[in-house]
């Protein structure tokens, strides 16, 4: 159990290919300016349109193939983002429907990169347990034909 192994949950192609093979750094770096590029289209579009979901793909990146602290950060981030580009406007509200806006959307935010995380983490848990033998901890059929079907997917035609 307290082993971790590198689950891949994509067939070897396209973007969460990528995006499982890449350095922490480089999600945290990609999944930051993704936020920071949402944001200024929140602020360039108005409040007339709404972008939350827009908001959850850099989350989505930095919790899943990140860390749980990477989307914390990323989701707080989408947060002041939103309400950045709300202050921005000239908006005749309550200063208190601001705050109380702003508190409920990063809470969505946190909850989200929260359970992604959580939910990447009990995904590997889960795959681990169904490579393994509970008895012995030895690798077993089921890990023994995913790896050969891999080995033969790589072998030259």
């Amino acid at each position: 159990m307290g082993q971790r192994a590198n689950v891949p949950v994509s067939d070897g192609k396209g973007l969460l290919y990528v995006c499982e093979r890449l350095p922490k750094s480089v999600l945290a770096v990609v999944s930051v300016v993704l936020t920071l590029l949402v944001s200024y289209t929140d602020f360039v579009t108005g409040k007339e349109l709404s972008l939350l979901v827009f908001y959850t793909f850099p989350i989505g990146i930095a919790a899943w193939y990140g860390s749980r602290n990477l989307g914390l950060f990323v989701a707080t981030l989408s947060g002041i983002g939103w309400v950045t580009a709300e202050l921005l406007y000239v908006i005749q509200v309550h200063p208190l429907i601001l705050i109380w806006n702003a508190a409920m959307r990063a809470s969505v935010f946190l909850v989200l990169a929260y359970l992604l995380s959580m939910l990447r983490v009990r995904l590997t848990e889960v795959t681990l347990q169904a490579r393994t033998d509970s008895l012995t901890g030895l690798a077993n059929r089921r890990y023994l034909y995913e790896r050969a079907n891999a080995e033969l997917q790589r072998a030259p035609a």
